[in-house]
């Protein structure tokens, strides 16, 4: 009979624990559906823009489709964030497989994926992403516009206008990969990849694209080459989801090996892009090993990832621990192409495996704009190594 009683008071405990997480963690997948249907963060003033654009106008002007995908991308963040919670604590949680399924098919029809209508307050981990989201698509914006005459000093001020507000900017400072590996300690940034290792490689597909854009607008010199390259890149990550999960990163792209003009020329844009990719890595990991109140840790995560100092390394050491993973195991590059790993075949992958790139087989390595001509040393990534960075 003591038995039973205990048993039934572990159920009690346990239920309420599972109730306190999945307040905090509904709050805060709620939020972020409310985020993805919000207008993009526009900067505070004119100097900033050089441009009278509002923004979003040139990329949803010029690239529509790419305008369509950022969106759903912000969405499934968001759906993601209330699916690993019915995971962890419902007692026929969401699988791999199904979380999936979902978030593919709504890549492939956006209009699947419905965004719940909420409020956004009280959610810090919600502000943050909105400013995120909010600068990452105004450094696209200011990428694609032909009428700003000094495109690098524009990003520079809008990345000095995102830092202002401290509290909710993720740093310009890169991080050490130990804050994704395993969060200050625990293993939690760990288990989304464990539990749901296809979830966690189209999620990285995400990341690979919103890293990927930035090349040809950066790399190519006219409005011409730059549509083209732009094509180019999304008819890459399109053939990534048709092969999934087999085309898929197997690990998580960072901006040195899939962008590594905007690393060389914006290097704080760049630490912020790849800071934002981690802190959405490691939230998710929280949600999903989460067996009681889920918000003490996500608050932590959300102060350690703000904190300018807190596992900063130089940004040589981001360039090498980006490289040692493997542009091709991350997704493979941009621009140019990759016919195998540059990593020797050392690297040990998951098991829904790494096929080629669309044309990466087919082609030489050198490479060309889409007009054919080379572009130059200082515009190119880095060059494969046999044996891969030591």
């Amino acid at each position: 009979m003591e038995t039973t009683d205990g048993a039934r008071g572990m159920d009690r405990q346990r239920h309420a624990a599972s109730g306190r997480a999945g307040a905090t963690c509904i709050v805060l997948a709620a939020a972020l559906a409310a985020v993805a249907a919000m207008p993009s963060l526009a900067p505070s003033t004119a100097q900033a823009n050089q441009s009278t654009s509002r923004s979003d106008e040139v990329v949803r002007a010029q690239y529509p489709d790419v305008d369509v995908l950022l969106g759903t991308f912000e969405r499934s963040r968001a759906i993601l964030y209330g699916r690993l919670l019915g995971a962890a604590h419902a007692a026929a949680g969401r699988t791999d497989d199904s979380i999936y399924d979902e978030l593919l098919s709504g890549l492939r029809d956006p209009g699947r994926l419905v965004a719940t209508d909420v409020t956004l307050a009280s959610s810090r981990a919600a502000a943050v992403f909105e400013r995120a989201y909010g600068f990452r698509r105004r450094v696209y914006e200011i990428l694609a516009d032909a009428r700003i005459a000094d495109r690098v000093s524009a990003v520079e001020r809008a990345t000095d206008d995102y830092l202002r507000q401290s509290a909710l900017a993720l740093p310009a400072e890169p991080k050490s990969l130990e804050l994704t590996d395993a969060h200050e300690g625990h293993d939690r940034a760990q288990a989304v990849r464990q539990e749901n290792p296809k979830v966690s490689a189209l999620v990285w597909s995400y990341q690979w694209l919103e890293l990927a854009l930035c090349e040809p607008l950066i790399a190519y010199g006219t409005p011409h080459d730059q549509r083209e390259g732009i094509a180019t890149t999304v008819s890459r990550f399109r053939e990534m989801l048709q092969r999934a999960p087999s085309g898929l990163p197997n690990e998580m792209p960072t901006a040195p090996a899939i962008a590594p003009s905007l690393a060389q020329r914006h290097p704080r844009a760049a630490a912020i892009f790849d800071n934002v990719h981690a802190l959405h890595h490691v939230i998710a990991g929280i949600i999903t090993g989460a067996h009681a109140d889920a918000g003490p840790a996500v608050e932590d995560a959300i102060d350690t990832f703000v904190s300018p100092q807190h596992l900063a390394v130089s940004r040589d050491e981001w360039v090498l621990m980006s490289l040692r993973r493997g542009i091709w195991w991350q997704g493979g590059p941009a621009i140019g192409k990759m016919d195998e790993s540059e990593r020797n075949r050392s690297i040990q992958h998951s098991g829904h495996g790494r096929m080629p790139l669309p044309g990466m087989g087919d082609l030489p390595a050198d490479l060309k704009e889409p007009s054919g001509r080379s572009l130059p040393r200082e515009q190119q990534p880095p060059a494969s190594d046999a044996h891969g960075p030591h």
